[in-house]
């Protein structure tokens, strides 16, 4: 087993901010400008893989309302978002330094957490969940529909496999909630992303089996980027419901 990994947090130029105060969309917007400014490509340092080297600039976009969208321009990354706020991971390229959009981490508040909530409950599984919080249910890389660009994707494949992607969009979640006193995080496991998303897999009895190994392995690929992300950046499994992170909280 893995030891969970210790993202770098930079302390400087983040005053605590009171996050009902300042709203989802301020404080969101404020941290992605000032981790863009500086302190991101350190922050991403500790998920590089072995003999990978991080030597792109890279960029953070907080963005809201859920649906398709085009983080900057249509040919500079294209995802449809299942949250109403979400952060979008980049990096800039070229003479004009315009950003490729390679990820995004999506989270869910109010009316959309409680449709994952009513979720649980419709699998028999009761949650104390405050809909409030933010849920972490959407981490999503790059598709074929993503740009419109052929040479877009494979570019945006190649920086992705140099590091960790998952695990450091979840940290840049986590360090934006202490930062804004969010007392914790929550993060949805796969199997409600199946449900939520795709259909679950069909009986191994099926005529189909070609269709079916297709699922199966969307669902292995769904355990690996939610469930195992969840452990390695110590969140603990509700039961059976959704995964949670405490926040710790500095004591004035």
């Amino acid at each position: 087993m893995l030891k969970e990994q210790t993202p770098f947090s930079p302390s400087e130029g983040f005053p605590k901010s009171d996050l009902p105060a300042l709203g989802m969309e301020y404080s969101m917007r404020h941290f992605a400008e000032q981790m863009s400014a500086g302190p991101l490509n350190q922050f991403l340092l500790p998920f590089a893989k072995k003999d990978a080297v991080l030597e792109e600039s890279f960029v953070l976009k907080n963005l809201l309302t859920r649906g398709w969208q085009s983080i900057t321009q249509i040919d500079q990354g294209h995802f449809y978002l299942d949250g109403n706020f979400s952060f979008a991971l980049g990096y800039k390229r070229g003479k004009k330094q315009k950003p490729l959009w390679i990820a995004v981490a999506s989270i869910a508040t109010g009316k959309i957490s409680k449709e994952y909530q009513s979720a649980l409950v419709n699998r028999g599984v009761e949650t104390n969940y405050d809909p409030q919080l933010p849920l972490v249910v959407q981490l999503q890389g790059p598709s074929r529909w993503s740009y419109t660009s052929d040479r877009h994707l494979p570019q945006a494949k190649k920086v992705l496999r140099k590091f960790k992607w998952e695990r450091s969009l979840v940290a840049l979640v986590l360090d934006w909630a202490e930062r804004n006193n969010v007392p914790s995080v929550h993060l949805v496991p796969s199997e409600l992303v199946q449900q939520m998303n795709i259909t679950e897999p069909t009986d191994e009895d099926e005529p189909d089996k070609t269709e079916n190994r297709r699922r199966l392995k969307e669902a292995e690929r769904l355990y690996m980027r939610y469930n195992v992300t969840a452990k390695r950046m110590g969140f603990k499994r509700q039961g059976e419901g959704f995964f949670k992170k405490e926040i710790r909280q500095e004591i004035a």
